[in-house]
């Protein structure tokens, strides 16, 4: 794959791909409950430690589907809108869809985003000479302060890292899609004006 670069920050690989599409998930800093984030990893490692004891190194193919398999998890822990859901406040989730929104067509470009009361999803490609991390940490990092000052509070307002995923081709574009508009409805939300797609740039 041409013009590929691998990073690692916290516990988690990044991945900037020339002309690449990524989904990013970002999170509430209590949107996930620590059991149930642990019982996904070691469910994870188990099957990783399962597969080498039995064939040796993994393959590429299993290595996604075990991806995968987290990603689906983790989706239907964050679905269940644990934690202090602060986002629920129209106030706030409105700051944060403004900032995704502010350098659109600039930075970046959306496909598809959504707020949801304890995480944030997009899908965008990169305009020249911008990265993933830069990109999600000047969201984070406006947000969290000016949320902060909204909601008279202090402290941490997102986890500390993201999840980023390359998108493979056309079927998986319209999948993410569609996942992230029926985020809303699918953990209850009626009428949630938070979310949008760009159809029209695909």
């Amino acid at each position: 794959m041409q013009g590929v670069d691998v990073r690692k920050r916290a516990r988690l690989p990044h991945w900037d791909c020339e002309h690449g599409v990524y989904f990013v998930t970002f999170n509430l800093f209590d949107a996930i409950p620590r059991d149930a984030l642990l019982r996904t990893r070691e469910e994870a490692e188990a099957r990783v430690q399962h597969i080498r004891a039995v064939r040796g190194p993994l393959t590429v193919a299993e290595k996604r589907a075990i991806d995968d398999c987290i990603r689906v998890k983790t989706g239907e822990i964050l679905d269940a809108v644990h934690g202090s859901c602060l986002m629920r406040d129209g106030r706030v989730a409105l700051v944060v869809a403004n900032a995704m929104t502010h350098f659109d067509d600039q930075r970046y470009r959306l496909l598809a985003w959504c707020v949801m009361p304890n995480h944030v999803h997009a899908v965008f490609t990169l305009a020249a000479s911008h990265r993933v991390d830069r990109i999600v940490h000047s969201w984070k990092s406006f947000t969290a302060h000016r949320c902060n000052a909204l909601l008279g509070r202090e402290g941490d307002f997102w986890q500390n890292d993201y999840y980023d995923r390359l998108v493979r081709d056309a079927r998986e574009l319209r999948a993410t899609i569609d996942y992230i508009l029926a985020n809303p409805a699918k953990a209850g939300l009626r009428d949630w004006p938070f979310v949008a797609a760009y159809p029209e740039r695909l």
